[in-house]
């Protein structure tokens, strides 16, 4: 009971961002010299997950990590050192554990998208959606176990407990914006500032005449989508909405883009009749949706931004975007996936309110812009 007791207090101190060794974390203003970043970790912590997060650090951005044997300073590099809680929680033995214990457990399940947030903060890159990633990774973990327990998805032992960390890491893996974020700062060597990339685009480091586009984006500048075959999707791309309603479908495996424009700055508006997508490979408690299996749908002006991402069968879904402009992604991976949409632009609150002259569809397969077909590229 008195283990219990700490065990208990120590999870709360982490919850609630008590940092034993926050006088090891890099500040903002620190800078290093170079882009090799020197690192020391202590035994304890998990270094295959770790070691994937570094790997995968390396593999998108001009950074490289040299492994220290010893602890580096503050303004040389960074320490990763494992919380003190967890030597007591994993003097455990068991292969099974009560509720209680697997809740006090959680905290000491590091999984790589963890740590590669974890290795942002102390290299500074700390935006708004890195701060208290750590607190929210804590938070979610635990609605993950719980929501587990209801679908009886936990098999009550460690390595089960473990995939709940691996699964919430999925989450919490840097995108896009946050490779952006650290090459800007410590690989912005581009001196060609001419060169302008598109759709939240940004100058390769490492090959400054070419820019780094974010997922469903192509080309010099990122201007164009990506679209492996034009004639597999009916050799149409780009659309622009109406008052009244038009309809989009595709189906098949293959992979598609479409850019739906408005006119006079009008936002739009989508309704779907169906839509058949890939299973998630995750547990539907999890809310994860990977978006090279799903119908992604960017509403938001960033581009860069991951969008609404669809798996499974869904009906009658609606959506409305918040800027003029919008990009739908179709991942077909086997040919039963498809998708049907309706879309429309919607008067702004300064114009004059006129009912526009509808143009009647009865379903989206009998007269759909784009005809649905079954085609494999």
């Amino acid at each position: 009971m008195f283990l219990l007791t700490i065990k208990l207090i120590l999870f709360i101190k982490v919850l609630y961002g008590t940092k034993l060794n926050s006088s090891t974390e890099i500040q903002p203003e620190d800078k290093y010299k170079n882009v090799t970043i020197n690192y020391y970790y202590e035994d304890n912590v998990n270094v295959t997950q770790l070691q994937m997060a570094i790997k995968r650090i390396e593999n998108e951005t001009c950074l490289t990590f040299n492994k220290s044997n010893v602890s580096v300073k503050r303004t040389e590099g960074i320490n990763i050192f494992e919380d003190i809680e967890c030597s007591l929680i994993y003097n455990l033995t068991e292969n099974s554990y009560s509720q209680v214990e697997l809740i006090n457990q959680f905290p000491c399940l590091k999984s790589t998208g963890y740590y590669e947030r974890l290795i942002v903060e102390k290299l500074g890159i700390i935006n708004k959606k890195t701060r208290n990633s750590r607190r929210n990774y804590f938070l979610d973990l635990k609605n993950v176990i719980n929501a587990s327990l209801t679908e009886q998805y936990y098999r009550g032992n460690f390595s089960s407990l473990q995939n709940f960390s691996d699964i919430l890491g999925e989450k919490f893996k840097l995108d896009f914006d946050d490779f952006k974020l650290i090459n800007q700062k410590y690989c912005n060597k581009c001196s060609n500032k001419t060169l302008k990339c598109s759709n939240g685009g940004y100058q390769n480091p490492m090959n400054c005449s070419t820019c780094l586009c974010p997922y469903g984006f192509t080309g010099t500048n990122c201007k164009r989508l990506f679209i492996p075959s034009r004639s597999a999707c009916n050799n149409v791309s780009i659309f622009t909405a109406q008052l009244s309603d038009q309809a989009i479908a595709m189906s098949g495996k293959k992979h598609c883009e479409y850019k739906i424009r408005s006119n006079r700055s009008r936002l739009i508006q989508f309704r779907s009749t169906y839509i058949n997508m890939s299973e998630s490979p995750y547990p539907s408690f999890t809310k994860i949706c990977p978006q090279h299996i799903s119908l992604e749908i960017k509403t938001k002006k960033d581009k860069s931004e991951k969008g609404i991402c669809i798996c499974g069968n869904n009906y009658r879904m609606n959506f409305t975007s918040e800027c003029f402009e919008v990009v739908v992604i179709y991942n077909g991976l086997n040919t039963n996936n498809s998708f049907g949409l309706f879309f429309k632009e919607l008067l702004n609150e300064t114009e004059t309110t006129i009912t526009p002259i509808t143009k009647e569809i009865s379903s989206i397969s009998s007269t759909p812009t784009v005809a649905v077909t079954r085609n494999n590229f």
